[in-house]
């Protein structure tokens, strides 16, 4: 079975800019809700005549599975939840996205059969775009989507659209630790 709604979520992080001025900043957070899923690729389009990314950054991630380990004290194999680290099969880089005006990611975190579920709240992707010089717009979309399979699987291209402009708000979010790609 399908998941009803999206796995993924798009949010500011950070002050917003009111107007699109010349170098402003602007930071994109994408989250996840608790799933579980086989594969999740999703993606951030933007306007790249009007934004460049300057960083691509992912946290840590980890999720559990349980394997079967030998017991030496025993001598018999036993069930053992262990924390493992998963990273994006795929990742744009810097100078793609400005390219292409699109940020793609994939994790594929199938091994053996085994199906992972991560928890809630996890943090997937934090992109910090740029205005460009010589914008001569009021605004402009940033938009995610979602193509997953598995038991909560999700498609919806987009997921969600941010404005960034004369009438952003501006929001405050709290950070993780996160391992940067700044390559470009």
């Amino acid at each position: 079975a399908a998941a009803e709604t999206s796995n993924i979520s798009m949010s500011f992080a950070g002050t917003v800019p009111e107007q699109l001025t010349e170098g402003a900043v602007v930071r994109v957070l994408i989250a996840s809700k608790k799933w579980t899923v086989d594969s999740l690729v999703f993606g951030v389009d933007f306007d790249n005549d009007v934004l460049e990314v300057t960083s691509i950054t992912t946290p840590a991630l980890t999720y559990k599975v349980i394997e079967t380990q030998f017991n030496w004290d025993t001598f018999e194999d036993e069930e053992v939840e262990v924390e493992k680290q998963l990273n994006p099969m795929a990742l744009s880089s810097v100078a793609e996205a400005n390219e292409n005006g699109h940020i793609g990611v994939s994790f594929v975190q199938v091994q053996n059969g085994v199906t992972f579920t991560y928890e809630a709240n996890n943090r997937l992707l934090l992109v910090t775009f740029k205005v460009k010089a010589g914008v001569n717009v009021t605004s402009t979309s940033i938009t995610c989507f979602e193509d997953s399979d598995g038991v909560d699987g999700y498609t919806a291209n987009p997921v969600a659209t941010l404005t960034v402009g004369s009438s952003t708000p501006a929001c405050e979010h709290t950070t993780t630790k996160l391992v940067s790609n700044t390559d470009g």
